[in-house]
């Protein structure tokens, strides 16, 4: 690829000049824009974005770092972050922590040297678990601009989006029991996290208001190597009329067994998951879901960094958006 210095020697102008054209400076003439763009593209010339972030202080990229890429919700995230960033002109570096501490702060050494303005992250379940989050306080003294989302720590003064996981299962919960459920349950498989803590109040609030409380059935299974027989137990020893699940596993393996070891009480319960919509359609019938809209999150996890990173005046009041989902009975 050609150079600044390369372009200038064969226009016979000066580096600055080929610098200020490229970027439409008002005091270059339009025909010298021309034959510098020109040229420009006839070498393939890229801009050096290490050195035009030394001059500048931004380089227009970004870290994104997520803690399972295999889960259809943090891939619709990362699709919406990166939607946004190119339509700003932003690049995107990913980074997986594989839910691990130590990754995770790998990941932010390798971020921090590459002079990404930002990072937006989803915390590990090792990091929430430890409550260490020094590597990420650290960001604001090299002055790294940090927005969190889904799971989001207290402990962090930064921007932050999430679903409002309360408010969301309080609503699904709400719509069964207007469709003539009153025995509700709930399973998860996001063991401590306090997502799942959210969601579980979220269910237990809507019971109480509605005056069965007394119906609580929550169980709770930690990875899926034991969760085929917990469930099954689960389900010889209760009686209900629906189930949600509160993650993206949980849900089709649950209507699996019931399909599969108890197909008539299947035909009587209605199962709701938190799970991307085209997983959903994986299953027959159909799972009914709880649209967590990944997207619009990433794309307004992007926007808040965004503001952070070109914004002039240093806003201190921290931004935490919350975004209610959606439920769709199929």
């Amino acid at each position: 690829m050609a150079t600044l210095k390369e372009l200038a020697k064969s226009l016979n102008v000066s580096i600055s000049t080929v610098s200020k054209a490229l970027n439409d400076a008002e005091d270059i003439g339009e025909e010298t824009k021309r034959r510098v763009k020109e040229l420009a593209e006839t070498l393939d010339y890229k801009p050096n974005k290490f050195a035009l972030g030394l001059k500048t202080k931004h380089s227009k990229s970004i870290g994104v770092i997520l803690p399972d890429i295999q889960n259809p919700y943090f891939a619709e995230v990362l699709y919406g972050i990166e939607k946004a960033a190119l339509e700003a002109g932003f690049d995107t570096l990913i980074c997986v922590s594989n839910e691990s501490y130590q990754q995770e702060v790998k990941s932010v050494r390798m971020l921090t040297e590459n002079l990404v303005d930002g990072i937006i992250i989803s915390i590990a379940k090792e990091t929430l678990n430890l409550k260490d989050f020094q590597h990420l306080t650290n960001l604001k003294a090299k002055k790294i601009h940090l927005v969190q989302f889904d799971r989001v720590s207290p402990d962090l003064a930064c921007d932050s989006v999430q679903i409002d996981d309360q408010e969301s299962v309080k609503n699904a919960t709400n719509q069964l029991i207007k469709s003539g459920k009153n025995k509700i349950a709930l399973v998860s498989g996001l063991g401590s996290l306090n997502v799942a803590k959210n969601r579980i109040q979220g269910y237990k609030a809507a019971l109480k208001e509605n005056g069965i409380s007394k119906n609580i059935k929550l169980l709770e299974v930690d990875g899926v190597d034991k969760t085929h027989v917990q469930f099954k137990n689960f389900i010889k020893q209760n009686t209900f009329d629906a189930v949600i699940s509160i993650d993206n596993k949980s849900g089709i393996i649950f209507q699996n067994i019931m399909q599969h070891y108890f197909p008539e009480r299947f035909k009587k319960v209605k199962i709701i998951s938190f799970i991307h919509e085209k997983d959903a359609l994986l299953t027959s019938p159909p799972l009914n879901f709880i649209n967590q809209r990944g997207a619009e999150i990433g794309i307004l996890s992007f926007n808040l960094l965004k503001q952070r990173i070109t914004e002039k005046e240093k806003n201190k009041t921290i931004r935490k958006e919350k975004i209610i989902a959606s439920i769709n009975f199929q």
